[in-house]
């Protein structure tokens, strides 16, 4: 949960222009609201105080880890870690904003979830790739094109809302079917 101000908030200041055309945006719905600019110097300066802190977290282990898993987990852990926040940030912000990549959008997602997943799987020390990989290290895989699948038919089921609000996603470049397709084939 510690990653949300990085996630939501940057998406907030980078979405500000098309989320003032969006209709889901207008109001306080379950999709939220505007976030004003005045906020906007705030919250990216608290995303980035967040990453660092986030970042520098991730290179001590809990004082319950065997030493044995250690030496994996002090490589593994700020990697990911690493990787997570740099997707975080360039899923919605210049110079890539993947975003308004379609394709990269839904992909993007599952990566980020899959990221996540991966931070908690080798918490443990487990190996989430080679002859030391359990079984459950494929189950990752399965969560991040699940998500990716998932992000895809939401963007089917919102593309008049995004061509409203000015984005581009899979379904606004491809239309809905293609989106839905892309979904059903992840």
């Amino acid at each position: 949960m510690n990653k949300l101000p990085v996630v939501f908030g940057v998406n907030d200041v980078y979405d500000y222009v098309s989320d003032l055309r969006n209709p889901r945006k207008q109001g306080q719905s379950l999709e939220g609201g505007v976030l004003d600019p005045i906020h906007h110097e705030f919250v990216l300066s608290a995303a980035r105080v967040a990453s660092a802190l986030i970042l520098l977290s991730s290179f001590f282990r809990p004082a319950s880890s065997s030493p044995s898993t250690s030496a994996s987990r002090n490589f593994t852990q700020p990697l990911i870690t690493i990787m997570i926040l740099i997707l975080s940030w360039q899923y919605s912000s210049p110079p890539l904003r993947l975003k308004e990549r379609p394709i990269l959008d839904s992909l993007s997602n599952g990566a980020l979830v899959w990221l996540c997943w991966a931070l908690g799987y080798t918490s443990s020390g487990s190996a989430l790739f080679g002859p030391n990989a359990s079984e459950g290290a494929s189950k990752g895989w399965l969560l991040a094109l699940c998500t990716s699948g998932v992000h895809a038919l939401g963007a089917a089921a919102d593309l008049e809302a995004d061509v409203a609000a000015g984005q581009r996603t899979i379904a606004t470049m491809f239309g809905e079917r293609a989106a839905a397709g892309f979904s059903a084939v992840l």
